[in-house]
């Protein structure tokens, strides 16, 4: 036999070998993040809501007068707005010291929680707000923005104690 002939059956040996460990590490490193469940991997507790918990036991405050903006731009292009007064409700059932400090630091920053709620409505049609439903489903998506703009869980409800749509042209 030829000399490169044995010297091709050694390379050609050599990167047989080289192919399996490459292999045989790629399976053990994917076995080795494990399950694939995406449900294991963004699960995030939530803390569970207070025991009946009912109005007396929130407090109420007001984002100050109301807010006038426009609506997005629905289907018939025209400039919708809505009017709302809007009305936080305070969980009053934990420390007070904390109930205290998150209501002085919703009054210093009443402003930028004014903005959060404009956003919110910025990004709705008149054809998702105009009905009860719609309204409701504002008062939670505002909650949540607010909850997750002030890094809290004590805004339990959002009401608006003035609520016009109008249509535009």
């Amino acid at each position: 036999m030829d000399k490169s002939k044995i010297m091709m059956f050694i390379i050609i040996g050599l990167l047989v070998v080289l192919l399996g460990t490459v292999v045989g590490v790629t399976f053990y490193l994917i076995n080795l993040v494990g399950d694939d469940n995406q449900e294991a991997f963004n699960y995030v507790a939530e803390p569970p809501p207070p025991p009946n918990l009912n109005l007396m036991n929130l407090i109420e405050v007001s984002l100050g007068e109301r807010i006038t903006t426009n609506l997005a731009i629905g289907e018939r292009g025209t400039s919708d707005s809505v009017v709302a007064e809007v009305v936080l409700g305070i969980n009053n059932t934990g420390d007070e010291s904390e109930v205290a400090e998150f209501i002085e630091d919703i009054n210093n920053r009443i402003r930028f929680a004014r903005g959060v709620v404009i956003d919110v409505f910025s990004g709705l049609t008149y054809e998702q707000v105009r009905t009860t439903e719609g309204r409701n489903a504002v008062q939670e998506e505002v909650k949540l923005s607010l909850q997750d703009a002030f890094g809290t869980n004590l805004i339990i409800v959002v009401h608006f104690s003035e609520w016009i749509v109008m249509r535009g042209r």
